[in-house]
C-alpha cells in the first residue's frame, strides 16, 4: 500500500474519513507498501479496523492498493 494521489472525493467525505479513528495514522504510515498485518503490527490497530480502515482510505482514493492478498 502507498500513499494516493487524491480523486474525486467530496470534502465531508474527505474529512469524514480522517476523522475515523487510526485512519490518520494508518495514512501517515504507508511512506512505502506494506501489508495490513504490518501496519496493524506497527500502529497496534486490531486487523479487522485496519483492513476497514484501508478500504475507507482507498476509497476516497488516499490510499493506492499494491496487492489484495490477504493475511495468515
Amino acid at each position: 500500500m502507498a500513499g494516493g494521489t487524491g480523486g474525486d472525493v467530496d470534502g465531508a467525505e474527505l474529512v469524514r474519513t480522517l476523522g475515523s479513528k487510526y485512519s490518520a495514522e494508518i495514512l501517515g504510515a504507508t511512506g512505502e507498501p506494506k501489508s495490513a498485518q504490518e501496519l496493524s503490527d506497527e500502529l497496534d490497530v486490531p486487523i479487522a479496523t485496519c483492513y476497514r480502515r484501508i478500504d475507507e482510505l482507498s476509497d476516497a482514493d488516499l490510499l493506492e492498493l499494491e496487492d489484495s492478498v490477504l493475511s495468515e
